[in-house]
């Protein structure tokens, strides 16, 4: 059996007296969101032999012979984690009432969720996926500059080109790349990818998170969704708005954060367990599993209208385990 209370506080063992007594006072679902991130935090932890058990015997090199399923599950797992403590660490920004700052600071967990109903829909694409977050990360460090003067083929395009644009230089690094790196031969095979202008420009507006929202989502959902991530996206960047946001406790504005983050750690859990319940239930911890995302789903009453993240197109909804319209 998975011990939630444990789980709650070995997560929370940093924090003081003066801090949990601020968020029982003032978060009306504490009792929930203790056991979601306690659950979530010892679920984690139990499961961590099991995929060492599994990472040892993926044979070398192991970035060759892992399945698609396999990698999506890896990558959700480690997402969830990384969600778990983002949501827990903006509890601490409401206790000065700085909406803003954990605005911030869950809009990476928001953002995740259509991205993970995704590719648990299309573990096949986990490769495209990766390959196009890694572009951003490419381009900012210029990384590939170097690589690409090594590789030889592009020597000197900089030179020449003084009015390539950012893009130009990305479809040069993804085709040198695909090309000359042992695993990008892998990888090009997996993405199913001949280089050329065209589909590289297809490539290019795929995998964002306004794309993987209005695949999986319709209709008033995607509305409500378009207005969280408009407030969410405004507290993320330096914008003069915000200082408009009174600094002493708001009794409206605070409390319907706190319902977002328990919100959020709800199906921060769910998506976890949808992407690895075949491993859940190798350690014999499936059905606690199952059992306690029922009740907790029936102790959130009703979701804050615009964190209501279950998909609303029918091929995402096919794959999933629990789904609210389904029977249990």
């Amino acid at each position: 059996m998975i011990d939630y209370g444990l789980g709650y506080r070995n997560l929370c063992q940093s924090s003081t007296q003066q801090e949990l007594l601020f968020i029982q006072k003032n978060i009306k679902s504490y009792e929930l969101l203790e056991k979601l991130l306690g659950f979530t935090f010892s679920l984690n932890a139990a499961l961590l032999p099991a995929y060492e058990e599994i990472s040892n015997d993926i044979e070398n090199p192991k970035h060759l012979h892992i399945s698609d399923e396999l990698m999506t599950e890896g990558s959700i797992a480690a997402i969830c984690a990384l969600n778990l403590h983002s949501i827990w660490h903006a509890i601490r920004p409401l206790e000065q009432n700085s909406i803003h700052n954990c605005a911030n600071m869950i809009r990476p967990v928001y953002e995740s969720i259509s991205k993970m109903f995704y590719a648990l829909r299309y573990p096949e694409d986990i490769w495209q996926i990766s390959l196009r977050e890694e572009f951003g990360l490419w381009l900012t460090q210029r990384q590939f500059y170097d690589e690409i003067n090594q590789i030889g083929i592009a020597k000197g395009f900089m030179q020449n080109n003084p009015r390539a644009t950012p893009s130009d230089y990305e479809y040069l690094y993804l085709k040198c790349y695909l090309a000359h790196n042992y695993e990008g031969k892998t990888l090009q095979k997996k993405l199913n990818m001949n280089v050329s202008k065209t589909s590289y420009k297809k490539f290019k507006g795929k995998y964002n998170n306004d794309w993987f929202r209005t695949k999986i989502y319709t209709g008033e959902s995607l509305q409500m969704q378009n207005t969280t991530y408009a407030s969410l996206s405004m507290s993320s960047h330096a914008n003069f708005t915000r200082s408009r946001t009174t600094i002493a406790y708001d009794p409206i504005r605070s409390p319907r954060f706190f319902k977002i983050l328990t919100d959020l750690a709800f199906f921060n859990l769910y998506i976890f367990f949808n992407a690895s319940h075949q491993t859940i239930s190798k350690i014999g911890e499936s059905e606690d599993t199952k059992n306690f995302i029922v009740n907790a789903r029936q102790e959130l009453e009703s979701y804050y209208a615009m964190t209501h993240l279950y998909p609303d197109v029918q091929e995402y909804i096919e794959n999933l385990i629990l789904y609210p319209e389904k029977p249990d």
